[in-house]
């Protein structure tokens, strides 16, 4: 049994029909060069982060809600250059988190220049107030700043509030899946 998936391509939509048993990720593309209107929000502080120095005041917040072996992969993540870093705090506790990296993905090919939204992640109390949509508009934002047009963004099948996210982002349905392995 197969779970068809319908993915746009280009101007005709094709189906696609994916083993039931092999867990994928629908993924999403937008070119967008106009940002968002995004209005302020007084309840929590945005921070976008593209080097080293910018990351270490976010040590102890982040440190609160990731691993020491993920700490540490940020540290290197963000040092090495071509990844970014955002997330959304109150009260210096990160609420929503997410990465985004330029020209490369683990998963599916992407073209130089294009930006690959993910992973991202939401506490689990803060889920369904708007803040994953608001903190990726806002990061989509600062990255059409800096002259990027091109996001990809993807997630799996069943991550049905994250499929909404997307939506409410623009991203429009999904043009592709991958297969993802558990890590």
């Amino acid at each position: 049994m197969s779970n068809p998936v319908a993915a746009s391509m280009a101007d005709h939509l094709v189906e696609l029909r994916i083993p039931a048993d092999l867990p994928y990720q629908l993924i999403y593309r937008m070119h967008r060069t106009a940002l968002f209107n995004v209005p302020d929000r007084d309840d929590v502080e945005f921070r976008f982060v593209s080097s080293l120095p910018q990351l270490l005041p976010l040590a102890l917040p982040l440190r609160r809600v990731v691993t020491t072996s993920e700490w540490a992969k940020s540290l290197v993540r963000i040092n090495m250059g071509g990844r970014m870093f955002y997330c959304l705090l109150r009260n210096g506790v990160i609420l929503h988190r997410g990465w985004v990296s330029v020209s490369f993905c683990n998963h599916y090919k992407v073209g130089p220049g294009d930006v690959v939204i993910g992973p991202i992640w939401s506490a689990t109390g803060t889920r369904g107030q708007g803040l994953a949509k608001y903190a990726t508009q806002r990061a989509i934002n600062e990255l059409i700043g800096r002259g990027l047009s091109t996001f990809y963004i993807d997630t799996s099948a069943d991550n049905l509030a994250c499929q909404k996210m997307i939506a409410n982002c623009d991203f429009g349905p999904a043009m592709g899946c991958t297969p993802r392995l558990p890590e």
